[in-house]
């Protein structure tokens, strides 16, 4: 430790004052004796100069401790992201704990051992992260987590494992439930020696029967209405015409009118219908560009929809690749289920890019469109 100024240095000791003179102090008229300065000089040097000593080696000390002191911090863990080695301790939680104290073994202990497995079977196992590959013993598993070779992809099923002949020829029954309609899906496989996985196969319900009724149903439905287009199509001699049951949207443009925001909104891929269901709103379809080099003069559409309250449906057609649009039909307040409506194109300019618009206001659901020019 440095310091600024350093105690004058005095040699000569010179005699300590009696105590009658310490005690009186110097009287009028006296005149003190050199010895007793050199004693006083003396004393102060070697006063001072043991202070500056002693705080020296005090720095020392506490720079050595600090030193230490930092070393001993390096080894202990980080507030962040802290990795433990040895026998970690924390206080217990109390039983009715939920907040993000740590949960001692002591506390799981507690936990597990207050919940009440009287009504679970005594051969049921829970397992976390399984690998349903895996679970080939003749009993039940209760499987949450990371799953790997379920039937659907899924956090959570119940596996009940049936071995035939106890050499891992195994039934597999797997039942996923979903959480959202409380409805229960469930699959079989069976598996043979521990390593040849059959298909998962989805046992029917009624209620997916009755889906694939609902599918049929619209599937015979949109082939009707072709053989009803073709043939309304044919009694009015359209020369080029188009039917659009929606199976796809390859013919839907993405990037016009609506585009996605209606896809993602109102397209209904298990039925191939649009539904917009909310009163007020309008979304609108636009078709690709058709090229056509024959007459054109004529549009002609054939819509299948239905509405609800005050909601409507209009059908515009263009020859110039969308710059000049002319109505065709406007259902206003009156549903135009499978009725042909014809207007001329004569007002717009010559072209040979064919487009048809849908405009869906309020509470309209469109079935199928067939349109078409001659």
């Amino acid at each position: 430790m440095d310091f600024d100024y350093k105690p004058l240095a005095w040699s000569v000791e010179g005699v300590e004052p009696p105590d009658s003179v310490k005690n009186e102090g110097w009287l009028a008229g006296h005149r003190p004796p050199s010895a007793y300065f050199n004693y006083k000089w003396r004393a102060d040097y070697l006063t001072q100069t043991e202070l500056q000593q002693k705080l020296s080696n005090l720095y020392a000390i506490e720079a050595q401790d600090k030193a230490s002191l930092e070393a001993a911090m390096t080894l202990k863990a980080p507030i962040d992201s802290p990795e433990f080695t040895g026998t970690p301790k924390a206080p217990t939680p109390v039983p009715t704990s939920n907040s993000t104290d740590l949960a001692t073994t002591e506390w799981v202990k507690t936990i597990v051992s207050g919940i009440d497995l009287s009504g679970v079977q005594k051969n049921t196992i829970f397992v976390i992260y399984a690998d349903l590959n895996t679970l080939l013993g003749d009993q039940s598993y209760i499987c949450t987590g990371t799953l790997s070779n379920t039937p659907i992809p899924t956090t959570y099923c119940i596996v009940r494992g049936y071995d035939t002949s106890n050499t891992e020829r195994v039934v597999q029954i797997c039942y996923v439930p979903d959480l959202m309609t409380n409805a229960v899906r469930t699959f079989v496989r069976a598996v043979n020696g521990g390593t040849s996985f059959g298909t998962w196969q989805e046992l029917a319900t009624a209620s997916s029967v009755n889906k694939e009724i609902d599918t049929l149903r619209f599937l015979f439905n949109e082939n009707k209405f072709r053989n009803k287009a073709t043939l309304a199509a044919m009694n009015q001699a359209v020369f080029t015409l188009f039917i659009e049951t929606f199976e796809t949207l390859d013919d839907v443009d993405k990037s016009a009118g609506s585009g996605e925001t209606a896809i993602t909104a109102a397209y209904d891929a298990d039925k191939h219908i649009f539904i917009n269901t909310v009163e007020g709103t309008t979304l609108t379809l636009q078709s690709t560009a058709k090229e056509i080099t024959g007459p054109n003069d004529t549009a002609w559409c054939y819509p299948d929809w239905e509405q609800e309250g005050n909601s409507d449906l209009t059908i515009s057609m263009s020859r110039d690749g969308g710059t000049t649009w002319t109505t065709v039909y406007s259902g206003l307040f009156g549903s135009g289920h499978l009725k042909e409506y014809v207007v001329s194109l004569a007002d717009q300019p010559t072209g040979v890019q064919v487009m048809v618009k849908v405009t869906l206001v309020g509470a309209v659901t469109l079935k199928n469109l067939a349109w078409g020019v001659k």
